[in-house]
């Protein structure tokens, strides 16, 4: 133990002090030990290892009680109950060592902290001893896990809102709607490029007084504006406050001045490489965007770019009623596809939605989507319609260096439209095979991107010659790009499953360890236990009263660590599902009858009465009569520790229709409320601390519940503090 010299240690006696400082030392976590007003006394080993930090590190002044950390994260209220003698587990807390230690030295990380007092001999509080579990990584994966998901459902939600839009004015409508309400953002604008490419006209508008908007309805192009610059360069601009606008635009002044917003972005909705206009939003607060603000302000416009170029496509064809009708089916078609889409979690499903949906509303006879493999050197065909077995494999994988259309649609970022078999044949040459068994037609290949970033392609073969129109091209980058957005989710999905996946793994790992671990505990020990009974036998020699007594200690000592260590077992049982219950009938009263020759020694020494309320022999439930027996064992254990003398212990047994259940009913201390649903974790035992040691690994309710869940079951408690407990097992009732 790493002692602070000018801090006195707690005085306890000499065989008491040495076998605390080795918990102490030994422990494997981090602890820390506090005296009365909060201040540090010492510090153990693997806290060292865990923070990087040492008791020389922390300031002279430095108390748990006023830590500015803890203070902000509102754990100080627990941690003062701990001092005030309640033992105490705080929820995460994300602390940084290097913020507290007076040298600037120690790590950032997730803990979960249990806090234990120690109580002097006049019953004070003297001590508070402090122990970390690591929980970094559990919180870091739930963190990201918890942004990617909330994301994805926004996304989801406005791509849902945009596919509903068909005007360009419903297109602006969704997104001051949904754009402003999902950012957070005080003041919107969308403006829209006008056809003469030299003005942005105001489209809709949010947060900005009516008698102020007339002033920018239009905007010349080559102003030095935000939205002008961000339409010219199509590249969004981030300013954090008024003086970076000012510092950047010196003429904004006026708009500031009648605009309710501190910070700004002005994202440009660039569609197929062309800006159709800006979407500008104001925050009420000073905002540094960071780079997950940024991707989704960026997700954002794309989507509304998308919407505004399916709503451009919609008017503009409606036009002429022939290019209209087919238009219409497009449209409909790129509708439907988003929404089944939207729930496509693999690649080989977005690829079933296109052959759907897509394929007839183009007439193309063939489809392919390749997707980029993990070193992103090679396309992967993950699925193709329209093919022969022998081409499929042929074109399965395809070096991205490779002369053909999905490849260079990948490499050079743009789309790949050949009209006739002419075309085909002169770019390439080499893939005649390939274009005798998909006749002479047209082609088309265009890059899949998901995430800014290219991810794949797609390609589609005609029968037939065909130019393609602005129509046709359009259609296909917008399906490009929702497929693109599609894989996307579907890559979040699959991220999100693994981790779930990896987690239960660990969770696995984890029981197999207990287990494993416990049953190479269970060998020595049974070697003990024998060896005692050869000595007690005197095979070894005569042996004296005070030897037997000795050998009657170490044998009631192992048996103990025995039962410890089933504990174990049962518990990784519970954990890993592999927990086996018989489901039969069991007579309820003699399995409850039995359970008093198995504790009455318990209850005489303790000194408490025990009640049996007989029900009725002919009563049964279905489950399993042994594990009922150790689920009762286990409660009157519990019920006889919790119970002073003078108390009582009730055993009874109530019926109704459906149900039968067994209840364990004791006049001791209580359990605090907030402590009701705490008790039935692992290794958790109220009231435990170094000066009130309990026996037993804390894994009795916590496997009690798991062999009453597995009988199809419960196992449910009732308390008032100070009052006692009653715990309920609730079983089928056996017809």
């Amino acid at each position: 133990m790493t002692e602070r010299p000018a801090r006195a240690a707690p005085s306890l006696g000499s065989s008491a002090s040495d076998i605390a400082q080795a918990l102490f030392d030994q422990s494997p976590f981090s602890s820390v030990l506090y005296d009365a007003s909060g201040r540090v006394i010492a510090l153990n080993a693997a806290f060292t290892e865990l923070w990087g930090a040492r008791l020389e590190d922390v300031p002279a002044d430095y108390s748990v009680l006023t830590d500015p950390q803890l203070e902000q994260q509102g754990i100080i209220p627990a941690i003062r109950r701990a001092f005030a003698g309640e033992a105490v587990m705080t929820p995460p807390v994300r602390y940084a060592m290097s913020e507290a230690a007076a040298t600037g030295k120690g790590r950032t990380i997730w803990t979960e902290a249990h806090f234990h007092p120690i109580r002097g001999a006049d019953g004070q509080v003297s001590h508070v001893v402090l122990t970390h579990v690591d929980i970094t990584a559990r919180m870091t994966a739930e963190l990201a896990l918890r942004d990617s998901v909330e994301r994805t459902t926004l996304l989801q939600s406005i791509t849902a809102a945009f596919a509903r839009a068909l005007t360009a004015d419903e297109v602006a409508s969704v997104t001051l709607r949904e754009g402003t309400t999902a950012l957070g953002a005080t003041v919107g604008l969308v403006y829209r490029l006008a056809p003469d490419g030299e003005w942005l006209e105001l489209a809709a508008h949010k947060g900005v007084p009516e008698t102020a908007v007339d002033a920018y309805r239009r905007i010349p192009i080559l102003a030095g504006r935000p939205g002008a610059e961000a339409t010219r360069t199509a590249e969004p601009i981030y300013l954090r406050d008024g003086a970076a606008v000012l510092a950047r635009y010196s003429d904004a002044g006026d708009f500031l001045s009648v605009a309710p917003a501190e910070s700004w972005a002005t994202i440009p909705l660039v569609q197929s490489g062309t800006t159709l206009g800006v979407f500008i939003v104001g925050f009420a607060e000073t905002r540094d965007f960071s780079a997950a603000d940024r991707a989704l302000l960026e997700a954002f416009g794309q989507q509304c770019a998308q919407a505004l170029e399916r709503a451009r496509l919609y008017e503009s064809e409606r036009e002429a009623r022939h290019v209209a009708e087919r238009t219409v089916g497009r449209l409909a078609a790129l509708q439907r596809g988003t929404g089944e889409l939207s729930g496509a979690l693999a690649p080989d499903e977005v690829a079933e939605v296109i052959i759907r949906s897509a394929l007839p509303a183009l007439g193309a006879t063939r489809f392919s989507l390749a997707l980029l493999d993990a070193e992103e050197d090679a396309l992967e065909v993950v699925r193709a319609t329209g093919y022969s077995p022998e081409i499929r494999e042929r074109y399965r994988f395809i070096p991205l260096e490779t002369r053909f259309p999905l490849c260079d649609a990948v490499r050079e970022g743009t789309a790949i439209l050949l009209s006739s078999a002419a075309d085909r044949a002169e770019r390439y040459p080499q893939l005649g095979d390939v274009r005798s068994e998909n006749g002479a037609g047209s082609m088309a290949a265009l890059p899949v991107r998901g995430n800014g970033r290219i991810i794949g392609a797609l390609g589609f073969n005609w029968a037939e010659d065909r130019a393609f129109s602005p129509d046709d091209i359009a259609f296909l980058d917008v399906l490009a790009q929702q497929c693109g957005q599609a894989l996307e989710r579907a890559r979040l999905y699959e991220e999100e499953r693994r981790a779930r996946s990896e987690a239960e793994a660990a969770n696995r790992a984890k029981g197999d360890f207990l287990a494993a671990m416990s049953h190479e505990l269970r060998t020595p020990l049974n070697g003990i236990g024998g060896y005692v009974d050869l000595l007690d036998m005197g095979l070894r020699g005569p042996i004296t009263d005070a030897q037997r007594a000795d050998l009657d200690r170490i044998r009631r000592n192992q048996q103990h660590l025995l039962l410890l260590i089933e504990d174990v077992l049962s518990f990784a049982r519970v954990e890993a599902g592999h927990l086996e219950v018989d489901d039969g009938p069991v007579a309820v009263d003699e399995t409850l009858r039995s359970l008093e020759a198995m504790i009455m020694p318990q209850v005489a020494i303790k000194g408490v009465r025990f009640v049996y309320e007989p029900c009725d022999p002919a009563l049964r439930a279905r489950g399993d009569r042994d594990r009922i027996v150790q689920i009762g064992a286990n409660l009157l254990a519990n019920a006889i520790k919790a119970t002073p003398a003078g108390g009582s212990i009730t055993l009874s047994a109530l019926v109704d229709e459906e149900h039968a259940r067994i209840r364990v009913a004791d006049t001791g201390t209580g359990i605090p409320a907030d402590k009701l649903d705490a008790i039935f974790s692992p290794f958790t035992q109220l009231g435990r601390t170094l000066n009130n040691p309990r026996a037993g690994a804390g894994l009795g309710l916590s496997i009690s519940r798991g062999l009453a869940t597995a009988m199809g079951g419960s196992l449910t408690v009732v308390s008032t503090e100070g009052e006692g407990s009653t715990f309920t097992l609730t079983l089928r009732r056996d017809r």
